[in-house]
């Protein structure tokens, strides 16, 4: 059995692209209505009703709120923020980001280039070349590149009026016409993940029409919300997004009607000396506390988290939920567990299982090792087999993905201590 870091691919996408026959009409982002835009509850074409239909049929527990204060968030918990049109709380989101909490960029033209910038992401325009829906170039479609969950099923994705994004050491989820013009890139941030998409109208209802879309979006809800008991917010142009960015905006503004007010005061010279005196230390104050505690520029901040030898079971933070079907993490541990198989035994990519059987063998692993993670791999293989088959998606238990993990772990801590032997 083929052993290769792929996805289960969709229809491939010509197949996809035949809903077009069924009268689909897709409008330029220049005709788009600043009434409707991503919005809720409207059934507008461009509206994200859809999205939320998604969300409910995973079982993902999404909130819209009007206003949302990121620094009360929780770890487990994650942001969607689709096309703001005000810059996001940069430091806040950060620190979210290091607890562990996981944030999603959909923004080609709004105001997302700030929070992009912060971790070293940049947004052009895309070079020519992209393939063409119906040979309209406001149609690109971006081709999945590598194997990541997000990409997991899908093997294009329809855009309009695209992005492109580029970051100097993340390989891009999907790339446009060129390989470095990415659509979608993701990368770790202290213990916490960050998506970029670099073209929200990926996720509106009209767009959803096409199964890669689909397919897409529901890994991105599932890759947000990583079967930890937390909640996604989805935040749109109309959510006030409040952090410590915010509050400073809001501090400062105060500060400065209070300054006119005193401007305007008719006080005596010994109290005006007072005030003003007062007035210096609470601009000081208000000087020292906007500081960042740490610049967001770190060598670590927004790269691909490294695989080392052992400690996936810290990354699959799953077993606490009990009762739930842990299929989707199990998958998730299979592509991180033959990545770091791959790295581990220098194979190049997509290699079959006799290669990585054959490869094991060289490092002298005990027989009775590789014939266990042999078994594991042909298991996640089957998992993966069966997911979209009736009468549903197999069950995983928390007993079973635990065994999994262990013997995974066993393997790839037996390759990291005989590393310099070999």
């Amino acid at each position: 059995m083929d052993f290769r870091l792929t996805r289960v691919r969709a229809v491939e996408a010509g197949a996809c692209f035949s809903l077009m026959a069924m009268g689909l009409v897709l409008t330029s982002a220049s005709m788009v209505s600043a009434q409707t835009d991503y919005s809720l509850g409207q059934g507008a074409w461009n509206g994200l009703d859809g999205l939320l239909e998604i969300a409910a049929s995973e079982g993902i527990d999404v909130r819209t709120p009007e206003r949302l204060d990121v620094d009360s968030l929780r770890p487990e918990d994650a942001l969607l923020l689709i096309y703001p049109t005000r810059p996001p709380p940069g430091s806040s989101i950060g620190a979210f980001l290091r607890r562990g909490g996981r944030v999603a960029l959909a923004d080609d033209f709004g105001s997302g280039g700030a929070l992009l910038a912060r971790y070293h992401v940049t947004r052009t325009t895309p070079a020519p070349g992209s393939p063409e829906l119906r040979g309209r170039p406001e149609l690109s479609i971006a081709r999945a590149d590598g194997t990541h969950p997000l990409s997991r099923g899908v093997s294009a994705l329809v855009t309009n009026h695209p992005m492109a994004l580029h970051h100097a050491s993340l390989p891009p989820i999907f790339h446009l016409g060129r390989a470095d013009d990415a659509l979608v890139l993701t990368g770790a941030v202290g213990e916490g993940r960050f998506v970029a998409l670099s073209d929200p109208s990926v996720l509106i209802n009209n767009m959803l029409e096409f199964r890669g879309n689909r397919r897409f979006a529901a890994n991105l809800l599932r890759y947000l919300s990583a079967g930890r008991g937390g909640r996604v917010y989805l935040v749109t142009a109309r959510t006030e997004l409040l952090g410590a960015s915010s509050s400073n905006h809001t501090r400062a503004r105060s500060l400065g009607e209070w300054r006119e007010a005193f401007d305007r005061a008719d006080l005596p010279p010994a109290a005006m000396r007072v005030l003003s005196l007062l007035f210096v230390a609470l601009l000081l104050l208000a000087a020292l506390t906007s500081l960042p505690r740490r610049s967001p520029y770190r060598v670590d901040e927004l790269l691909p988290r490294a695989l080392p030898g052992g400690g996936y079971a810290g990354h699959i933070a799953f077993f606490r939920e009990q009762g739930r079907n842990l299929l989707y993490p199990a998958i998730t541990y299979k592509l991180e567990l033959e990545r770091a198989l791959v790295e581990a035994l220098t194979l190049s990519p997509h290699p079959l299982l006799r290669d990585v059987l054959a490869a094991l063998r060289r490092t002298s692993m005990p027989e009775a090792q590789i014939l266990r993670l042999r078994a594991l791999l042909l298991e996640l293989d089957e998992l993966v087999r069966r997911e979209d088959l009736p009468p549903g998606p197999p069950k995983v238990s928390r007993r079973t993905l635990s065994r999994m993990v262990q013997t995974g772990e066993r393997a790839l801590e037996w390759l990291a201590t005989h590393a310099e032997a070999r």
